[in-house]
């Protein structure tokens, strides 16, 4: 989206918003400070096949795309055309969805992106192994053993089953 607002000064410690006091800057968790930084806050609209929604993209997302930091493409020239270098490419973005109350809207942010590699590769099966059902399994007579990978369940006449843990089971008679 077109919007000069790209970016915002921020707190180092906790990433929020700053205010600059003279030379120095005020953050309201952390107090004053001597420096603060650029970070990235990129509007933008994402769209695929099921619709498009419009979010933000913030700083470690944006240093993912554009690999870069917001300082870095401070310091060079033509910053539309690095922001517009994202423009109708494939990416995977990880979004957080959260209600905005003050707007009765939702606000969309993404946290996380990586581009999708253009030599994508898809692979189909041609034949689906047919779906088996498994053979019924009838009980062992009464006072003989019930095997299994770990543990022996032994049947005993008038009791409930019991166990006894054992590391391998090879015999099945008492």
């Amino acid at each position: 989206m077109s919007y000069n607002d790209w970016h915002y000064t921020a707190c180092p410690k906790c990433r929020q918003t700053v205010l600059q006091t003279g030379s120095n800057w005020f953050c309201v968790d952390d107090g004053n400070l001597d420096k603060a930084v650029c970070m990235y806050r990129i509007p933008v609209k994402i769209s695929d096949k099921t619709g498009t929604i419009t979010g933000t993209i913030f700083d470690r997302a944006a240093n993912q795309l554009l690999q870069q930091t917001c300082e870095e493409a401070l310091t060079k020239q033509n910053l539309t055309q690095q922001l517009q270098s994202m423009e109708n490419k494939e990416a995977k973005f990880q979004i957080q969805v959260q209600p905005d109350l003050k707007n009765r809207s939702i606000r969309c942010t993404i946290n996380n992106a990586n581009y999708l590699h253009t030599e994508t590769t898809y692979h189909t099966s041609t034949s689906t192994p047919p779906i088996t059902t498994p053979q019924p399994v009838t009980p062992p007579p009464k006072g003989q053993n019930i095997t299994s990978a770990k543990r022996s369940l032994v049947m005993l006449e008038g009791l409930e089953a019991t166990t006894t843990k054992e590391a391998r089971v090879d015999d099945t008679t008492n």
